[in-house]
C-alpha cells in the first residue's frame, strides 16, 4: 500500500502541494531536441570577428567624417551663433530701410538645414519675409564674420 501511495498522484486541498503535479515530471518529454553539428570555421567565434572588425573601421570612419565636414559645425555657444546671425542680417541698412516700409510685421527665418558651402565656407540661409512673402535670402556664416546676399 505504500508503494501505491508514492506511485500515484493524490489529490490535496493544499495549492502549493506539487502532488498534482507530480504525473507530468515523469512523462516523456514530447518534442526532441534539436541537435546541430557544424564544421568549425575561421570567423564563428569573438575573437576572429575583432580581426574582420579591425578591417572595416577605417573605413566607415572615413564616411562617418565625410558626412559630417559637409554639415555646418553648429558653434558651442549655447544660443549666441543664432541671435547673432539674425541680428546681422536684421540691422543691414537696406534691411532696415526694407522694414520701415512694411506695415505688417517683419520675419527673420535662420534654417539650419539648408548650408550653403562658397569658398570653403559654410553658411546658413537666413529668409527676410513680410506677409508670408520672402522679400531676400542671406547667408551668413556659423561665427558671424562674413555675409552674402542673394
Amino acid at each position: 500500500m505504500l508503494l501505491a501511495r508514492t506511485a500515484t498522484a493524490a489529490a490535496t486541498l493544499a495549492p502549493w502541494s506539487k502532488a498534482i503535479r507530480a504525473e507530468k515530471w515523469f512523462d516523456a518529454k514530447q518534442l526532441a531536441t534539436i541537435m546541430r553539428m557544424t564544421i568549425p570555421r575561421r570567423g564563428g567565434s569573438f575573437p576572429d570577428m575583432g580581426r574582420d572588425v579591425i578591417k572595416v573601421l577605417p573605413v566607415a570612419l572615413c564616411l562617418f567624417a565625410a558626412g559630417a565636414a559637409a554639415d555646418c559645425r553648429y558653434p558651442d555657444e549655447g544660443t549666441m551663433p543664432l541671435h547673432r546671425a539674425i541680428t546681422k542680417v536684421k540691422l543691414l541698412p537696406e534691411t532696415e530701410a526694407w522694414a520701415r516700409q512694411q506695415t505688417a510685421v517683419v520675419q527673420y527665418a535662420l534654417f539650419l538645414d539648408r548650408t550653403r558651402e562658397r569658398r570653403g565656407r559654410c553658411y546658413w540661409t537666413i529668409e527676410a519675409r513680410a506677409e508670408g512673402k520672402v522679400w531676400r535670402r542671406f547667408y551668413v556664416t556659423p561665427d558671424g564674420k562674413s555675409l552674402l546676399s542673394e
